[in-house]
Protein backbone atom coordinates (compact mmCIF):
# COMPACT_ATOMS: atom_id res chain seq x y z
CA UNK A 1 0.00 0.00 0.00
CA UNK A 2 1.28 3.44 -0.93
CA UNK A 3 0.89 6.18 1.66
CA UNK A 4 1.19 9.83 0.70
CA UNK A 5 0.67 12.98 2.74
CA UNK A 6 -0.62 16.23 1.29
CA UNK A 7 0.07 19.28 3.42
CA UNK A 8 -0.40 22.98 2.90
CA UNK A 9 -1.90 25.99 4.55
CA UNK A 10 -5.62 26.55 4.89
CA UNK A 11 -6.85 27.37 1.39
CA UNK A 12 -3.84 25.86 -0.43
CA UNK A 13 -6.04 23.52 -2.48
CA UNK A 14 -5.56 20.30 -0.53
CA UNK A 15 -9.19 19.24 -0.86
CA UNK A 16 -9.31 19.97 -4.59
CA UNK A 17 -6.07 18.13 -5.31
CA UNK A 18 -7.04 15.18 -3.11
CA UNK A 19 -10.27 14.78 -5.06
CA UNK A 20 -8.33 14.74 -8.34
CA UNK A 21 -5.83 12.18 -6.98
CA UNK A 22 -8.61 9.91 -5.72
CA UNK A 23 -10.45 10.11 -9.06
CA UNK A 24 -7.30 9.48 -11.10
CA UNK A 25 -5.56 6.81 -9.01
CA UNK A 26 -8.48 5.23 -7.12
CA UNK A 27 -6.88 5.88 -3.75
CA UNK A 28 -8.63 6.36 -0.42
CA UNK A 29 -8.71 9.89 0.96
CA UNK A 30 -8.44 10.56 4.67
CA UNK A 31 -9.06 14.21 5.46
CA UNK A 32 -8.75 15.15 9.10
CA UNK A 33 -10.88 18.23 8.39
CA UNK A 34 -13.69 16.09 6.98
CA UNK A 35 -13.44 13.61 9.87
CA UNK A 36 -13.59 16.52 12.32
CA UNK A 37 -16.58 18.15 10.56
CA UNK A 38 -18.38 14.79 10.55
CA UNK A 39 -17.79 14.39 14.28
CA UNK A 40 -19.09 17.94 14.87
CA UNK A 41 -22.19 17.35 12.70
CA UNK A 42 -22.98 14.15 14.59
CA UNK A 43 -22.41 15.96 17.92
CA UNK A 44 -20.22 13.18 19.31
CA UNK A 45 -18.16 13.75 22.44
CA UNK A 46 -15.10 14.05 20.23
CA UNK A 47 -17.02 16.40 17.93
CA UNK A 48 -17.86 18.71 20.81
CA UNK A 49 -14.17 18.87 21.82
CA UNK A 50 -13.18 19.60 18.23
CA UNK A 51 -15.92 22.20 17.83
CA UNK A 52 -14.74 24.04 20.93
CA UNK A 53 -11.21 24.28 19.46
CA UNK A 54 -12.18 25.15 15.88
CA UNK A 55 -14.82 27.75 16.71
CA UNK A 56 -12.36 29.40 19.07
CA UNK A 57 -9.95 29.71 16.14
CA UNK A 58 -7.55 27.11 17.57
CA UNK A 59 -6.09 23.94 16.12
CA UNK A 60 -7.19 20.58 17.51
CA UNK A 61 -4.61 19.25 20.05
CA UNK A 62 -2.00 16.83 18.66
CA UNK A 63 -2.89 13.78 20.74
CA UNK A 64 -6.56 14.08 19.81
CA UNK A 65 -5.69 14.36 16.10
CA UNK A 66 -3.36 11.35 16.26
CA UNK A 67 -6.02 9.24 17.97
CA UNK A 68 -8.61 10.15 15.32
CA UNK A 69 -6.25 9.39 12.41
CA UNK A 70 -5.04 6.06 13.78
CA UNK A 71 -8.61 4.97 14.40
CA UNK A 72 -9.69 6.05 10.91
CA UNK A 73 -6.75 4.23 9.26
CA UNK A 74 -7.71 1.01 11.03
CA UNK A 75 -10.80 0.86 8.79
CA UNK A 76 -8.77 0.59 5.58
CA UNK A 77 -7.84 -2.93 4.46
CA UNK A 78 -4.21 -3.76 3.63
CA UNK A 79 -5.31 -4.34 0.04
CA UNK A 80 -5.99 -0.62 -0.43
CA UNK A 81 -3.74 0.53 -3.29
CA UNK A 82 -3.07 3.93 -1.81
CA UNK A 83 -4.10 6.26 0.96
CA UNK A 84 -3.81 10.00 0.80
CA UNK A 85 -3.65 11.83 4.11
CA UNK A 86 -4.92 15.39 3.89
CA UNK A 87 -4.00 17.83 6.65
CA UNK A 88 -2.15 15.32 8.78
CA UNK A 89 0.44 15.34 10.20
CA UNK A 90 0.29 19.03 10.96
CA UNK A 91 3.07 19.27 13.55
CA UNK A 92 6.47 17.69 14.03
CA UNK A 93 5.16 15.88 17.12
CA UNK A 94 2.31 14.37 15.08
CA UNK A 95 4.79 13.34 12.36
CA UNK A 96 7.09 11.66 14.87
CA UNK A 97 4.26 9.80 16.60
CA UNK A 98 2.77 8.74 13.27
CA UNK A 99 6.14 7.49 12.03
CA UNK A 100 6.37 5.29 15.15
CA UNK A 101 2.82 4.03 14.62
CA UNK A 102 3.52 3.15 10.98
CA UNK A 103 6.86 1.53 11.86
CA UNK A 104 5.11 -0.84 14.26
CA UNK A 105 3.00 -1.98 11.31
CA UNK A 106 5.93 -2.25 8.88
CA UNK A 107 4.79 0.81 6.91
CA UNK A 108 6.12 4.25 6.11
CA UNK A 109 5.06 7.38 4.27
CA UNK A 110 6.31 7.32 0.69
CA UNK A 111 6.17 11.06 -0.03
CA UNK A 112 4.96 14.27 1.56
CA UNK A 113 3.63 16.72 -1.01
CA UNK A 114 3.72 20.29 0.25
CA UNK A 115 1.33 22.71 -1.48
CA UNK A 116 3.28 25.91 -1.09
CA UNK A 117 1.56 29.29 -1.60
CA UNK A 118 2.04 32.85 -0.35
CA UNK A 119 -0.08 33.81 2.66
CA UNK A 120 -1.88 36.52 0.63
CA UNK A 121 -3.20 33.92 -1.81
CA UNK A 122 -4.30 31.58 0.99
CA UNK A 123 -6.09 34.48 2.68
CA UNK A 124 -8.05 35.38 -0.48
CA UNK A 125 -8.99 31.75 -1.09
CA UNK A 126 -10.26 31.29 2.46
CA UNK A 127 -12.46 34.37 2.31
CA UNK A 128 -13.88 33.24 -1.04
CA UNK A 129 -14.49 29.70 0.27
CA UNK A 130 -16.19 31.07 3.37
CA UNK A 131 -18.60 33.10 1.26
CA UNK A 132 -19.25 30.44 -1.38
CA UNK A 133 -19.39 27.33 0.82
CA UNK A 134 -20.64 28.91 4.04
CA UNK A 135 -17.82 27.38 6.08
CA UNK A 136 -18.01 29.11 9.44
CA UNK A 137 -14.28 28.68 10.08
CA UNK A 138 -13.54 30.71 6.91
CA UNK A 139 -15.89 33.65 7.49
CA UNK A 140 -14.36 35.68 10.31
CA UNK A 141 -11.14 37.58 9.62
CA UNK A 142 -9.97 37.31 13.22
CA UNK A 143 -10.28 33.50 13.14
CA UNK A 144 -8.60 33.26 9.73
CA UNK A 145 -5.70 35.42 10.92
CA UNK A 146 -5.32 33.27 14.04
CA UNK A 147 -5.37 30.01 12.03
CA UNK A 148 -2.76 31.37 9.62
CA UNK A 149 -0.50 32.40 12.50
CA UNK A 150 -0.81 28.99 14.14
CA UNK A 151 -0.19 27.26 10.82
CA UNK A 152 2.98 29.28 10.17
CA UNK A 153 4.29 28.58 13.68
CA UNK A 154 3.79 24.82 13.38
CA UNK A 155 4.74 24.24 9.76
CA UNK A 156 8.44 25.05 9.58
CA UNK A 157 9.52 22.33 12.02
CA UNK A 158 7.26 19.83 10.21
CA UNK A 159 8.78 20.73 6.83
CA UNK A 160 12.27 20.42 8.30
CA UNK A 161 11.40 17.00 9.75
CA UNK A 162 10.23 15.63 6.40
CA UNK A 163 13.08 17.28 4.51
CA UNK A 164 15.60 15.57 6.81
CA UNK A 165 13.68 12.32 6.25
CA UNK A 166 14.02 12.93 2.46
CA UNK A 167 10.26 12.70 1.95
CA UNK A 168 9.34 16.36 1.29
CA UNK A 169 8.30 17.41 -2.23
CA UNK A 170 7.17 21.06 -2.55
CA UNK A 171 4.66 21.95 -5.28
CA UNK A 172 3.84 25.61 -6.04
CA UNK A 173 0.13 25.93 -5.20
CA UNK A 174 -0.26 29.40 -6.69
CA UNK A 175 -0.56 27.86 -10.17
CA UNK A 176 -3.81 26.78 -11.81
CA UNK A 177 -5.54 23.68 -10.41
CA UNK A 178 -4.47 21.69 -13.48
CA UNK A 179 -0.82 22.79 -13.28
CA UNK A 180 -0.66 21.84 -9.62
CA UNK A 181 -2.19 18.45 -10.42
CA UNK A 182 0.32 17.80 -13.21
CA UNK A 183 3.15 18.43 -10.76
CA UNK A 184 1.56 16.03 -8.28
CA UNK A 185 1.03 13.34 -10.93
CA UNK A 186 4.74 13.40 -11.73
CA UNK A 187 5.48 12.73 -8.07
CA UNK A 188 3.04 9.81 -7.88
CA UNK A 189 3.90 8.11 -11.19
Amino acid sequence: MRLFVLIGGPGSGKGTQCQKIVETFGWKHLSTGEVFRDQIRRKTKLGLEIQHCVHGGNLVPDDLVIKVVEEALSHYPDSTSGILLDGFPRTQYQAQQFKRYLGKNGQDIEKVIYLEAPIEILWKRLKKRGLEDGRADDLEEKKIRHRMKLYEQETQSLLNFYQQDKKLYPVPADQSVEEVFQDIQHLID
